[in-house]
């Protein structure tokens, strides 16, 4: 019997092993970024362009808020199946 070293493998990537977007990480960190630059645009007095980053930051808050609550329901809905 042959013994196969260890480093002579090699890893096998695909494109079929694809990540899943975290769509709370994502709405999250987007609504924060958008509302900062919203800040920023408010400071050099472009009133126009920070009510525009206003609502899209609110747009993905809430977004934010329904992905987590979502996740909680599924969460909950499982547990209720496995007890």
């Amino acid at each position: 019997m042959q013994i196969i070293r260890v480093n002579s493998t090699t890893p096998i990537f695909s494109s079929a092993q694809n990540k899943k977007s975290d769509y709370v990480k994502l709405s999250g960190f987007g609504s924060v970024g958008f509302g900062l630059a919203s800040i920023v645009a408010i400071k050099s007095k472009k009133i126009k362009t920070h009510k525009i980053l206003a609502y899209l930051s609110g747009v993905l808050a809430l977004l934010h808020i329904g992905f987590v609550e979502y996740n909680h329901y599924r969460y909950s809905q499982q547990k209720k199946v496995k007890i």
